[in-house]
């Protein structure tokens, strides 16, 4: 179906660290080739190119009824935000030490029954060294507490509400390659 068609749109991201114009060509050619009519690239340093993404993409848009709760974001639960903005606070600011294999859990995950009263949250940082614990908890605890302060913040802003977080670390060298665990981490 023609109609199904004109509606992919396909993005590639990181086309700033593209260092090669004809790979990018040669990767546009293959979309091309596999039924995309549309071909955008982005980038974190090109601004302009996710507004030229979300003008290519509106005339696909409208309006309907809400999906979900006003307090709703999606499909995920608050815990799970949570899990993912200490992962993200994590790889933030330890990118160039520990490679992405950190894994975080929710402990306990209390929403508030009042106003009054914050989220409290404790959190585990799975790592698989103790060397790399070193490194997440660092000089004199200052790492966790930069990790753990960045991460409360985005939570602030995320639920709109105080958030009280506790952030631990933890060794477990099986992590990555146990799948029980895996799922059990939620990835």
């Amino acid at each position: 179906n023609d109609l199904n068609i004109q509606n992919k749109i396909a993005v590639i991201s990181k086309i700033d660290l593209i260092d090669d114009r004809s790979e990018l060509n040669k990767k546009a050619k293959k979309l091309k080739e596999i039924g995309f009519k549309r071909i955008l690239g982005v980038a974190n340093n090109l601004k302009q190119t996710y507004s030229d993404l979300i003008e290519e993409i509106k005339p696909f848009c409208y309006e309907s009824e809400a999906l979900y709760e006003e307090d709703q974001y999606g499909d995920i639960t608050l815990r799970f935000m949570a899990k993912e903005i200490i992962r993200e606070a994590a790889i933030e600011n330890l990118y160039e030490e520990i490679p992405h294999s950190i894994a975080v859990e929710i402990n306990e995950f209390i929403e508030p029954d009042e106003d009054a009263f914050p989220y409290k949250i404790d959190a585990t940082i799975y790592v698989k060294k103790e060397s790399q614990k070193a490194i997440v908890i660092g000089k004199s605890g200052s790492m966790i507490k930069k990790i753990s302060v960045l991460s409360r913040q985005k939570m602030i802003n995320t639920f709109q509400h105080k958030v009280n977080l506790v952030i631990k670390v933890k060794v477990d060298d099986n992590w990555v390659n146990n799948e029980q665990k895996i799922k059990k981490l939620g990835y």
